[in-house]
């Protein structure tokens, strides 16, 4: 889970040079199913957002990724 501030500032100093702070995390620790449907649930930092881009990987044998999904919530239109 990817978050992009409106200020690459407020960003702790590791991230400033990515432009985004990485809240990855594992389904089971944070997330559950109801129904049909799967949710996660994650605590958004304290500064104001552009955007957040989220989605679901898979770790190849390689050690390269594969993307199941992805999608993207923009703030700033």
């Amino acid at each position: 889970m990817h978050v992009v501030p409106v200020d690459v500032d407020d960003l702790p100093d590791h991230r400033k040079q990515y432009g985004f702070d990485n809240l990855d995390f594992h389904f089971n620790d944070r997330g559950f199913r109801s129904a049909e449907r799967c949710v996660a649930l994650r605590e958004l930092p304290d500064y104001p957002i552009t955007r957040v881009r989220t989605g679901q990987f898979l770790v190849n044998e390689d050690g390269s990724y594969t993307n199941i999904w992805e999608g993207e919530i923009r703030f700033d239109e």
